[in-house]
């Protein structure tokens, strides 16, 4: 019984996000080896827990989400962030901030920023192959 209860749920809440968040990929749990700046969706257990170094920017080792959460990015429910690398940095300063708390830490190769993402800004899942129409190979 708590199966089709669960997936009602899980369907109206569905239907309640707006079209761009529907379609958005979940942030990566960091920002490991990435290069490029990316629009992802995070949701709550993501931001609950996982360490964080830094303020702004952060350590690319960091939990994404729980950054956009102590950053203001976005509310403890979740939302769309944009997430941008930034070069290593010597030092990185914690602090408290939305109720998350981060660490210090010293020198790192790789950083992040995180910030709301902005309207229309989405990085949409892969687009799904064309339709074909009239004759065609099966």
């Amino acid at each position: 019984m708590i199966r089709p209860v669960l997936v009602v749920v899980l369907l109206l809440l569905a239907m309640a996000m707006p079209d761009s968040v529907q379609a958005q990929a979940a942030c990566p749990l960091n920002f490991e080896g990435r290069s490029n700046p990316t629009s992802c969706l995070c949701r709550g257990e993501g931001m609950l827990s996982g360490p964080v170094w830094g303020s702004g920017p952060y350590t690319s080792d960091s939990h994404v989400c729980r950054a956009a959460l102590h950053a203001g990015a976005v509310p403890a429910a979740g939302g769309l962030v944009t997430v941008t690398p930034e070069p290593g940095r010597p030092s990185y300063r914690g602090g408290s901030a939305n109720g998350v708390s981060t660490m210090d830490y010293g020198p790192w190769q790789a950083s992040f920023s995180v910030t709301a993402a902005k309207p229309g800004a989405a990085t949409p899942r892969r687009p799904a192959p064309p339709i074909s129409k009239g004759r065609g190979r099966c």
